[in-house]
C-alpha cells in the first residue's frame, strides 16, 4: 500500500534546513520513493534538496547515490514542480533541458530524510515523500 509524508510544508526557508537527529522517515519496506519538491516563490534562488539514508551501525545519514548521481532535484531557481524517482532497476535519467523529471536506479534505504540548501533569497517551497511497495 502507498504512503504518503509531508516533509516540509510550504514555507518560506533560507540558508540549509536539515532535520533534528533522528529526524528521518521509515520506509516500511518501500521499494520506490517519489520526492516532490513544489517551489512557488523563489526567483533568483538556488535551492537544492537530497535524499539521504541512514547507517544504524555507525549512526551516520549518507548521501542515496547509485555510484554516481546523487539522489537530489538541483538548481531549482524558479516556481516549478520537481520530481525524482528513486528505486532498483528503474532507468537512472538526470533532468535535460531545464527539466523537473529525473530517476536513480538504487536501492531505497530502510530510513529516509531529506535536506534543503538555499543560495540567494529564501525561497517558498514544500517537499514530499511518496512510498510505493
Amino acid at each position: 500500500m502507498a504512503r504518503f509524508q509531508t516533509v516540509l510544508p510550504s514555507a518560506a526557508r533560507g540558508t540549509t534546513t536539515t532535520p533534528a537527529s533522528g529526524g528521518g522517515y521509515s520506509t516500511h519496506e518501500s521499494s520506490l520513493v517519489i520526492m516532490t519538491v513544489d517551489t512557488t516563490a523563489g526567483a533568483g534562488t538556488s535551492l537544492i534538496v537530497k535524499l539521504q539514508g541512514f547507517d544504524p551501525v555507525s549512526g551516520k545519514w549518507f548521501d542515496v547515490t547509485d555510484g554516481t548521481s546523487v539522489a537530489q532535484c538541483q538548481a531549482l531557481t524558479s516556481t516549478q514542480t520537481a520530481v525524482l524517482v528513486v528505486g532498483p532497476g528503474i532507468t537512472t535519467k538526470a533532468p535535460a533541458n531545464g527539466g523537473t523529471y529525473q530517476s536513480l536506479s538504487t536501492v531505497v534505504p530502510a530510513q529516509l530524510r531529506v535536506v534543503s540548501t538555499v543560495a540567494g533569497a529564501n525561497p517558498t517551497f514544500s517537499v514530499g515523500l511518496s512510498f510505493l511497495p
